[in-house]
């Protein structure tokens, strides 16, 4: 990994065994979140959900890694070690593995472990064990994720987590609507579909942590929201932005110990923030306004401001995600929650980007009203008419009425390869193309090609009513529109746009 200085955390290790496992582990969470974006985004969600104090543990390991843990683990327990081990010796480090596990210790082999791939698999601890579980759980609950597998390690003093997908609420939270609100008319030709780059995933990511931290009362919490957004930003760009994040993370252990000699406020901080957790944002706004009573000062207020105004920007989101196609009543009732969130943080940037969907969508209402009044007019005018033509002839056959035109589906439809002819609907938000479908794979559109190139699972297609992203996780590569996909980057996509999986298959978005 760049930068990661091996050789001086195998130095600290020899003088302090467990220090140099700490040291060596906070390094390898710092480069797994910022290398995969899906732990980045997954990490990212879940946070607002656990308790303060929770730490990403440990995200991407490579089997050399994983090796290196089994054999300091065992050392650290008194367990037998060989002098020399590799991967390719099993008997080198087996019986290692069958020594900590009977102890009670839950990990994988080096050949084996989910923690040695690109998927959202990480461990958490810090905080209870199991008031991290019941977090993940809100969070799954809330609608943000849903997960594979989470483990209760009481031996290994973590909870491990294995992400399955991220929702497409999970992506307007983060204002993942923004290259779309943006735009005033969509494209519906061949180029290229705009999305958000790297940088541009990450600011969205390191502005939703501020918000977070902006909300939250608790100065604990605060400075896990803060050490998050150090972990995302680069140490010699960003060098100054550390300096002064580091600088806030001391304030805030201050607060901690003052506010622990203050246990009437301590109390009423901690009801405001576990209100926040578990999403019952009436509550912390109630909570907040206690407090303030309490507590008067400028802080107190700002708290109380921050909180009604998240409350109020959930409650727009709520309206306008509800249904695929949000109607004008629908829209009306966020622009009046949106409004008076914005009267009370002009600058929050969550506000202002749904704000510029519902625009959009009541000048639709607008655009469909004035539509509606001319074609009322002109069938006042057809029908006097026709009425007027009946009894001039006195004879005549009833006119044909069109039935009303339903909503269209959106389908992928296979127009070269493998899938050629083939037609595919979009019936989910969020779908899996890939080579294996159940009971072997998760694919809900599966297409094989001959070469083998296509993945078990190569991409996910995330849809929130009109709009569609593309994030390729295959091994031979995803084209929108002849151009290469990063993997793990979410792409946008639209109407007619063409998206080659391997080169073997070429599919193109269109409505039924």
């Amino acid at each position: 990994m760049p930068g990661f200085a091996w050789s001086a955390m195998v130095a600290r290790a020899q003088d302090d065994p467990m220090q140099g496992l700490s040291d060596e582990y906070e390094q390898l969470e710092r480069d797994g979140l910022k290398e995969n974006f899906i732990r980045r985004l997954s990490y990212t969600m879940l946070q607002e959900y656990l308790p303060p104090g929770t730490r990403f543990t440990s995200g991407y390991r490579s089997p050399e890694k994983q090796l290196d843990l089994i054999l300091r683990m065992a050392r650290a327990r008194g367990i037998a070690t060989p002098d020399k081990a590799s991967i390719g010796d099993e008997s080198s480090w087996r019986p290692a593995l069958m020594a900590l596990r009977s102890n009670g210790v839950i990990i994988a082999a080096p050949t084996t472990t989910p923690h040695g791939t690109d998927e959202a698999v990480f461990d958490l601890s810090g905080a209870d064990l199991n008031a991290i579980q019941a977090g993940l759980r809100r969070a799954e609950k809330a609608g943000m994720v849903e997960f594979t597998r989470i483990i209760f390690e009481a031996r290994n003093n973590a909870v491990h987590v294995e992400v399955k997908s991220i929702s497409p609420k999970a992506l307007n939270v983060l204002g993942r609507r923004r290259g779309s609100a943006q735009r005033s008319t969509p494209s519906t030709s061949g180029a290229d579909s705009p999305s958000q780059s790297e940088d541009d995933q990450r600011r969205s990511m390191l502005q939703q942590l501020q918000n977070l931290h902006d909300r939250e009362p608790d100065p604990t919490k605060q400075s896990d929201y803060d050490r998050s957004r150090k972990n995302l930003l680069d140490p010699i760009a960003d060098a100054e932005s550390i300096k002064a994040i580091d600088a806030e993370i001391r304030e805030h252990q201050r607060e901690v110990q003052q506010l622990a000699k203050e246990g009437r406020k301590k109390a009423a901080v901690d009801k405001v923030s576990e209100a926040l957790r578990d999403d019952r944002y009436e509550d912390a706004e109630r909570e907040a306004a206690e407090f303030a009573k309490k507590f008067p000062g400028k802080e107190s207020q700002r708290m109380l401001t921050r909180i009604k105004t998240y409350r109020l920007v959930n409650e727009a989101m709520a309206v306008m995600t509800g249904s695929d196609t949000p109607g004008c009543g629908e829209c009306e009732r966020a622009g009046e929650l949106i409004d008076e969130a914005l009267a009370l943080y002009p600058n929050h940037d969550g506000a202002q980007l749904i704000k510029q969907d519902i625009d959009a969508c009541l000048a639709q209402c607008q655009s469909r009203f004035q539509l509606v009044l001319v074609l009322s007019v002109f069938g006042f005018v057809l029908a006097s008419s026709v009425i007027g033509a009946y009894f001039w002839f006195r004879s005549g056959t009833p006119l044909a009425v069109r039935p009303p035109k339903h909503a269209h589906t959106w389908v992928l439809e296979g127009i070269e390869g493998a899938c050629r002819g083939q037609v595919f609907p979009l019936n989910k938000s969020e779908m899996i193309i890939g080579s294996h479908g159940p009971p072997d794979g998760t694919a809900d559109i599966v297409i094989c090609d001959a070469q083998r190139k296509i993945s078990r699972r190569h991409c996910s297609i995330m849809q929130n009513g009109k709009q569609f992203y593309l994030m390729d996780e295959s091994t031979n590569g995803t084209k929108i529109n002849d151009r290469e996909l990063t993997k793990g980057v979410l792409a946008e996509f639209r109407n007619g746009d063409h998206i080659a999986l391997a080169d073997e298959a070429t599919l193109v978005l269109r409505p039924q």
